[in-house]
């Protein structure tokens, strides 16, 4: 007969009543109760998986819910979808409104994925497609995905990264990333200016539980000035809006 490997088995059995919580979450002490540990023991436990991305907390109410790395290995690749589908005829209308190349991102499992992109009809046009990549320091998408970890999840995944000097330049120490990141959540946008194309993004606030997103456009930078820029980033919150809409619409 196998045997289990108890911090293992206990590890899984609370990912289980986390999962059960669903939206609203659940706080360590109810945790311990419900799966018979003591609460130091529960705790410990919590602070292995959300340090490895299996959970996230709240750092309001303090409560659990799954994190990216359960929701990938679970229902990531099916969120994703899901939300591709959802989120196609939005895109594909920005996409005719401002005939520039959109994408929608979504961070999963410490990566970024591009799960849809719809490029521009100019001539002179930015590309773009979809896949997995870890382009988070050096794209506008990738920035408004880290604004939207918890410190745990984005401690982990910039130790994947690595240096942030030459992609993100003005974020080199841990006090200026801060204040960048700090800086997006307060705008709810990103401008990216790179070469010659430049990037703007705006976050995706989508049910408690779903993978973090974000909507993007890229163009070329002699085709940007502030008045358009301030246009496209309006034009991005409206269908942010209305893919959150449809979203919490078929979460409920």
């Amino acid at each position: 007969m196998l045997k289990t490997v108890q911090s293992v088995e206990r590890a899984l059995h609370l990912l289980e009543v986390v999962d059960a919580a669903g939206s609203k979450g659940v706080g360590c002490s109810e945790l311990a109760s419900d799966v018979g540990l003591k609460t130091p023991t529960t705790h410990n436990l919590l602070n292995t998986l959300l340090v490895l991305g299996y959970v996230r907390r709240d750092e309001g109410s303090k409560r659990y819910s799954l994190g990216n790395r359960a929701l990938a290995l679970g229902r990531g690749r099916t969120a994703m979808n899901r939300l591709a589908a959802m989120a196609r005829r939005p895109l594909m209308e920005l996409n005719d409104a401002v005939n520039e190349t959109v994408i929608l991102a979504v961070c999963s499992e410490r990566q970024r994925h591009t799960i849809v992109s719809l490029e521009s009809q100019h001539d002179l046009r930015v590309g773009a497609a979809t896949g997995v990549d870890g382009n988070f320091y050096d794209t506008a998408t990738g920035r408004a995905l880290l604004a939207q970890l918890s410190d745990d999840e984005r401690t982990a995944l910039c130790e994947d990264l690595g240096a942030r000097e030459g992609a993100w330049p003005e974020a080199r120490t841990e006090a200026q990333f801060s204040a960048a990141l700090a800086g997006i959540v307060e705008a709810g946008a990103v401008m990216l200016h790179k070469d010659h194309v430049e990037a703007l993004a705006v976050p995706l606030d989508l049910p408690s539980g779903g993978l973090p997103a974000a909507l993007g456009v890229y163009y070329p930078a002699v085709r940007g000035n502030e008045q358009r820029r301030e246009k496209l980033v309006d034009a991005l919150r409206r269908t942010a809006g209305i893919i959150q809409r449809n979203q919490e619409r078929n979460y409920t």
